[in-house]
């Protein structure tokens, strides 16, 4: 966990921007740096939410059982840490999303002629005055993008909340 406590400690678009750098422009490297930049947050809630179901009756009733260690694993801790991590992947793709348009903004993403929003307003900004509509597409692209993952999670959340309270 040390790993991911230094990992949080920089910022994430910097991250990302530093691992482009070294790797060279293109899709991969600039996927691959924002991926590292939020793996710890996956990191850290699967930790707290698998140590938290370690502790619980049921896991050490199945271990006392003679269960196999993967069985507890994939029976008893992978669906409760599944419900916890699933709903912030889909938020974690909303924040990529920005962070890809961002470094695209500034220049420092995608190159044209690879199709990309942040470029996309980025060469249309010049033009804002004669074609505010042009300017706008991208623009609302990316909030209805980020939005709809945003959404998602949210009723991703509350989705598990419900089966959690019937339970």
């Amino acid at each position: 966990m040390r790993l991911a406590d230094l990992m949080l400690a920089f910022p994430g678009l910097l991250l990302a921007l530093l691992l482009a750098g070294f790797l060279g422009g293109g899709v991969i490297p600039l996927l691959f740096g924002i991926k590292l930049a939020l793996w710890p947050q996956f990191a850290r809630m699967s930790r707290a939410t698998a140590a938290g179901i370690l502790t619980e009756a049921h896991v050490e009733a199945a271990e006392l059982a003679g269960f196999a260690p993967w069985r507890i694993l994939m029976r008893h801790v992978l669906p409760p840490v599944l419900r916890q991590t699933v709903p912030l992947a889909t938020l974690g793709i909303g924040a990529a999303i920005l962070s890809i348009s961002s470094l695209g903004f500034l220049g420092l993403g995608l190159q044209p002629p690879e199709p990309e929003w942040g470029v996309m307003i980025a060469e249309l900004l010049p033009y804002i005055g004669e074609a505010q509509l042009q300017l706008a597409a991208p623009c609302v692209a990316i909030f209805f993008t980020v939005l709809a993952f945003t959404l998602a999670g949210e009723a991703l959340t509350a989705h598990y909340a419900q089966r959690e309270a019937e339970a």
